[in-house]
């Protein structure tokens, strides 16, 4: 946040013909230029692990976000029961529900057990594609 604090203060501060080279300056920093020959995932593929039945907002909105700020691929790790509502939501997501579903009551050595089981299969399948992951 205080590097993007840094980088808009001379925006703010300044008149609209400083504002307008400046935004130009960070643009050329900020924002990669496309290359004829890239391919999908060049840019970006972002993991996002959250998710249950009840809230499958935010998992949407970081992984649309994601794919507005320029990432090429976004892909929401969530419990089974938030699969269907997360697909609904947006054609461009990839949804895959790995994770462990929050509404059922395990406990003790099974609940571990199903837990890592739910990790393992996370870290196997998808951990290794991903350049950036959110967890939320």
């Amino acid at each position: 946040m205080l590097l993007c604090s840094l980088i808009l203060w001379p925006i703010i501060v300044s008149d609209d013909s400083d504002r307008a080279r400046s935004v130009e300056a960070i643009q050329h920093h900020v924002i990669l230029p496309l290359r004829w020959n890239a391919f999908k995932g060049d840019y970006g593929i972002v993991g996002v692990v959250g998710g249950s039945l009840d809230y499958t907002g935010a998992p949407y909105y970081a992984a649309s976000a994601s794919l507005k700020a320029g990432a090429d691929l976004a892909f929401v790790f969530c419990a089974p029961a938030a699969a269907a509502p997360l697909k609904s939501y947006s054609p461009e997501l990839m949804v895959s529900p790995v994770l462990r579903d929050s509404g059922s009551v395990a406990v003790g050595a099974a609940a571990e057990y199903e837990a890592g089981l739910s990790a393992a299969r996370l870290n196997r399948t998808h951990l290794r594609r991903v350049t950036a992951l959110v967890v939320g």
